[in-house]
């Protein structure tokens, strides 16, 4: 039985999930990230409203939630290696937390849904008329005894 061509594509990951689902996604990553900026910039405790007190740390850990750093840290953070420092605010870490939930949630329902699309396009196995039920060998047929065809 010849197998059906199935045409490729270089964005062939992304029919996992559906169109608004990769939306939704989306909207989230610019409202989280536009959150987490918002919060840096009216925190009193953030080190854009508090650089004063943070002068004598590490330059790494001086971390200022420009819109920019923002957008990155809600990218990176979906990464094993992580988003950096997190803010020091308690409404920007409790945003962050949500956003690495939503996005632990969000990979394994993505990793689950793969697995299953990549499982059930394997097995696909069209039929679709009697040329193509005689031509192959896997599925086994005859007529049904005590039938009008027996």
């Amino acid at each position: 039985m010849k197998k059906p061509s199935v045409p490729s594509s270089l964005f062939k990951f992304l029919t996992v999930l559906e169109a608004n689902v990769w939306a939704c996604i989306l909207a989230a990553y610019f409202v989280t990230s536009f959150l987490m900026y918002l919060f840096d910039r009216l925190s009193p405790y953030s080190y854009y409203n508090n650089k004063e007190k943070y002068k004598d740390d590490d330059e790494d850990e001086k971390r200022d939630f420009s819109l920019k750093e923002s957008l990155w840290f809600c990218m990176t953070s979906l990464t094993p290696q992580g988003g950096g420092e997190a803010p020091r605010n308690l409404s920007g870490r409790l945003v962050a937390a949500t956003w690495w939930l939503f996005g632990f949630i969000i990979i394994a329902s993505y990793t689950a849904n793969l697995a299953a699309f990549l499982t059930v396009s394997r097995l696909d196995s069209p039929i679709e008329s009697l040329d193509d039920l005689a031509k192959q060998y896997k599925i086994k047929y005859a007529p049904q005894e005590s039938t009008s065809a027996a």
